[in-house]
């Protein structure tokens, strides 16, 4: 196509003029280049006017042209020699009647050979940064959520309608490859958040056993374990069960196919502060009475800037209803226009889901996901080996968000008279960050053999 023309514009000033544009509208990353010959297996050597790239990768090819029609466009097959170099698009500006045709190749069928007209250059670059007037509507994205309400005249009687409400007011994006559409990622966590209860007291517990103590106080470090040796064997797979509506044989596939988002996936299972010194924690997560409940004072500072979740753990109803998963399970059905809406983040938090019968523990999870520099270290929890993630709690490098507040042995803690004191003693020389008045105590359950 890029023969001299001839026209009312010599075609080498109409290819400059179309460069110098796009110049000036494209922004880093992308950038516009000509002269450069391609190839593909059904075409030995192509040289098109101009290309754009992102990062060296070509995204588009364009064409200069004086004047083309319509059965022209369909008769070229240029989307299919655009998919053939791996490209995204085509686009045809024909400056003689200042037309932009633009063929959107990622996954058309070619036989219809799909195409849109532009207005301008700009319209395109909205392509290109994610605002296509190619993808439905933001008004269908907002109507789609509202027929969930509408549908549903009972969710108004959960927390699940703020986090609907949040959604109608954040951008959708969309994917043209995998014909998924999502909000971004700070969107999604704070739907969650609105979805889920903060834990708002200064203190929180945890029952732990003697040995877990002795490690804390021993390497002055304190960790968060890999979900998968958690005491609930439905932790891997619960929520992704109930929404998918499998057999739970079918949803454990997960601890094969995810081994390792699980095992990024750290957390530490806490309880309300007023769980403690409670007889029925100490028997199921205390070392049956001769372990120990940690209090902890929370720095939220520290629990903000380092990637820290704490949340109280969302429970199914006595007839095994979860309503907050039920909207989950409503969105990934949504349909705008032909994509599917995803959660990019789900495998954070679906962690915070449970069944009913384990609703009186009234867990609070403090999560962490293993970023980028994190170590695990592997450690036999249980029957099941697993890997954690340590943090440091000497006194001047601190980087755990809860800190020590106070110690209380268990009922049939062994010789507790005296490792009140013998325990206090160890920890005041060990240098780690706690609370000035952090204290060695005894639990004041009596009587229990």
């Amino acid at each position: 196509m890029n023969n001299t023309m001839g026209g009312k514009i010599d075609f080498f000033v109409g290819l400059s003029a179309i460069q110098a544009k796009l110049d000036k509208v494209l922004v880093s990353p992308y950038a516009v280049r000509q002269g450069v010959s391609l190839s593909t297996k059904d075409v030995i050597r192509y040289d098109p006017d101009l290309i754009i790239t992102k990062e060296e990768e070509i995204i588009a090819i364009l064409e200069v042209t004086k004047y083309i029609n319509v059965n022209e466009i369909y008769r070229l097959r240029l989307s299919k020699l655009a998919r053939n170099l791996g490209c995204s698009f085509f686009l045809i500006y024909c400056y003689d009647t200042q037309n932009i045709f633009i063929f959107d190749v990622r996954d058309e069928d070619l036989l219809g050979v799909p195409y849109e007209q532009l207005k301008d250059l700009d319209d395109f670059c909205g392509i290109l940064y994610g605002a296509s007037p190619l993808t439905p509507l933001q008004s269908e994205w907002v109507e789609a959520l509202q027929q969930i309400i509408d549908n549903d005249p009972d969710i108004i009687k959960y927390r699940v309608e703020d986090a609907i409400h949040y959604l109608k007011g954040v951008n959708i994006q969309f994917d043209h490859v995998t014909k998924k559409c999502s909000v971004n990622s700070n969107d999604e966590h704070m739907f969650f958040k609105k979805m889920l209860y903060p834990y708002m007291e200064y203190y929180i517990c945890r029952y732990t056993t003697y040995a877990s103590l002795e490690r804390i106080l021993k390497e002055k470090k304190q960790s968060v374990c890999s979900i998968v040796c958690m005491n609930d064997e439905s932790e891997c797979y619960y929520a992704d069960g109930y929404i998918d509506k499998q057999r739970n044989e079918n949803a454990r596939k997960a601890l094969i196919t995810d081994y390792k988002e699980l095992n990024d996936c750290q957390i530490s299972s806490c309880t309300d502060i007023q769980m403690a010194d409670k007889l029925s924690m100490w028997r199921m997560y205390g070392d049956n009475a001769k372990g120990v409940c940690l209090k902890f004072r929370i720095n939220k500072d520290l629990l903000d800037s380092k990637h820290f979740y704490l949340y109280y753990v969302s429970y199914a109803d006595e007839e095994n209803k979860h309503r907050e998963l039920d909207l989950i399970a409503k969105l990934r059905e949504m349909k705008i226009g032909e994509y599917s809406f995803e959660f990019k983040t789900w495998y954070i938090w679906k962690h915070f889901f449970k069944p009913v019968h384990y609703k009186d523990e009234k867990e609070v999870r403090l999560l962490y996901f293993k970023q980028p520099g994190d170590k695990l270290k592997w450690i036999k929890a249980g029957e099941i080996m697993a890997p954690v993630i340590e943090f440091n709690i000497e006194k001047d490098q601190n980087e755990y968000p809860l800190v020590l507040s106070e110690i209380m042995l268990g009922p049939k803690f062994p010789e507790a008279q005296t490792n009140v004191v013998q325990i206090g003693y160890w920890k005041d020389l060990q240098g780690i960050k706690e609370e000035d008045s952090c204290m060695v105590v005894q639990s004041k359950i009596e009587g229990y053999r």
